[in-house]
């Protein structure tokens, strides 16, 4: 068996192979660090040379912005415009029209600064699409319609967009047609059938209530008359309407009353009112549709009457009942114009502004 015996390495050669390799490596580790130079150094030129970023251009902005805080707003190269309402007034006060917002149409969300959400949209509608700023737009096939009447009068109105019947150039013409048309009818003066009370109770040493004598007013009965065509104020805050009645008078009313025992005893009465001040008070407005035919409608919420009588005198009953059979007839003359000026006087009116820009087939 031969046996290899290891080499001795001389102390000479041994320093002399350490040192190689320290050498090496010691290169090696230089070209790292010039090439981790070089790269930093290209690094920071082309940072140096970047364009600054920029936030994304608002793709919307504020159009309108009502006191309610309803806000409109639109694409501003889109054909879609939409509504929100920015509840914060902090926030709404600093809003300003053509104002940027943000918003995202998936999720109905809608931010002021694109970066936190403030509020929802609730309505989305879509316009006719308008030219690109600096492009001309195509000329048009054909001469465009000429207009309707109704739409020259209204200035192009936004159709099926209520606004006061004052903005109409005819508003006044077409109030001042309906109170005539109105006062030429007759008014029917009619009592409530209901009955009117004011018993006579006593309580016994137990405390319990007992009936002792009855006094009652009921009648069904009344009369028809005329007014003269009431004064008016139409304005875009809305109509007054001012009725005066100096003397109303009527005879011969049939009535039921009840004094002293609990049963009817029909009679006859006569009523004498003067000084009549009457006060009514709507908000009359007048839409356009497609084909620029208006329509008239009245706000329900801003009706209000007023009726003051100056004198009234009762005739034919005892004093028992006078002021049973006054508080009837307050109550039957307010039901009176109410109907007057809710029921004819609109009706009137409605059928003045069908002829005037409604088409003119007004229903009779």
């Amino acid at each position: 068996m031969k046996i290899t015996m290891p080499q001795r390495i001389s102390p000479k050669h041994s320093v002399a192979t350490t040192t190689g390799l320290c050498t090496v490596l010691a290169a090696a580790l230089q070209w790292h660090a010039v090439r981790t130079g070089i790269v930093a150094g290209l690094t920071l030129f082309w940072l140096a040379f970047l364009p600054p970023a920029q936030a994304a251009e608002p793709e919307h902005n504020v159009t309108n912005i009502a006191k309610d805080g309803l806000v409109t707003a639109r694409e501003i190269r889109g054909t879609r415009t939409f509504q929100f309402r920015v509840a914060d007034p902090a926030l709404r006060s600093r809003l300003r029209v053509g104002a940027p917002v943000y918003v995202n149409f998936d999720t109905k969300q809608v931010s002021l600064d694109g970066k936190k959400s403030c509020c929802t949209i609730l309505k989305i509608s879509t316009a006719a699409k308008q030219a690109v700023p600096g492009t001309t737009p195509a000329a048009p096939a054909s001469a465009p319609p000429t207009q309707s009447r109704a739409a020259q009068l209204t200035g192009n109105v936004t159709a099926a967009t209520p606004r006061p019947l004052a903005t109409h150039p005819q508003g006044q013409q077409m109030m001042s047609q309906a109170a005539q048309n109105a006062a030429l009818l007759d008014l029917n003066f009619q009592f409530l059938n209901k009955s009117y009370k004011n018993d006579v109770y006593v309580r016994d040493p137990l405390g319990k209530k007992h009936r002792v004598s009855c006094v009652r007013f009921k009648s069904t009965s009344g009369f028809r008359f005329k007014v003269d065509p009431p004064a008016f104020t139409l304005t875009s805050q809305g109509l007054t309407v001012e009725q005066n009645i100096s003397k109303l008078t009527a005879d011969g009313l049939t009535v039921k009353v009840q004094l002293g025992p609990c049963a009817d005893i029909a009679a006859g009465m006569g009523v004498r009112l003067s000084d009549i001040k009457l006060v009514y008070k709507a908000k009359p407005m007048i839409t356009f549709d497609q084909n620029q035919l208006c329509r008239v409608s009245w706000s329900r919420d801003t009706d209000e009457l007023r009726v003051a009588i100056g004198d009234m005198n009762i005739t034919g009953v005892q004093n028992d009942i006078d002021k049973l059979a006054k508080d009837a007839v307050r109550e039957a003359l307010n039901a009176v114009f109410d109907a007057y000026f809710g029921g004819k006087l609109r009706g009137e009116l409605t059928k003045v502004s069908v002829n005037v820009c409604g088409g003119g087939k007004s229903g009779k």
